[in-house]
């Protein structure tokens, strides 16, 4: 569990248009334990992005702490060798604007910790050989037919 000032547990999540960290309960590579994961952009000598995925069980080191340090234990390169790669998050703008049923958007920085909630939807937007394309993605728990959205809503 993590935790915040005074003690109390937290949602943590944090994103930009290069990388995002957080908690998940379901990882890729430590199933059945919690982990922190990252997702980050990473440039090439040639001057194309790469995308890579990294995850550190938290089983045997309980993350207790925002400022906690540690060494991610497992890598996987998700893209390589594109154009571009920019990360964006789908979600009400605060605590308020959620439990008010109030549209969500799409944003460039997502911080659990000043909202108080997650991103509803992850979008990986890159270009390539092929052109441009997006991978978009829920985090868990996220049931997007019972809220009331933007037009630009994806279908999942």
């Amino acid at each position: 569990m993590l935790r915040g000032a005074e003690n109390k547990p937290i949602l943590y999540f944090e994103g930009n248009r290069d990388s995002f960290v957080g908690i998940t309960s379901r990882p890729i590579f430590y199933k059945g334990n919690p982990a922190a994961i990252r997702l980050f952009v990473e440039q090439n000598d040639d001057f194309s992005y790469r995308l890579w995925y990294q995850e550190r069980s938290l089983a045997d080191m309980p993350l207790t702490a925002l400022d906690s340090d540690f060494d991610y234990q497992e890598s996987l390169l998700l893209l390589d060798g594109v154009g571009q790669v920019e990360l964006s998050y789908f979600g009400a703008k605060d605590l308020n604007a959620y439990t008010s049923h109030l549209p969500f958007t799409w944003w460039q920085s997502f911080n659990s910790l000043n909202r108080g909630i997650l991103p509803e939807l992850i979008r990986i937007s890159y270009s390539g050989h092929q052109g441009t394309d997006n991978f978009v993605f829920p985090l868990a728990g996220t049931d997007l037919r019972s809220r009331r959205l933007f037009d630009d809503t994806p279908q999942i």
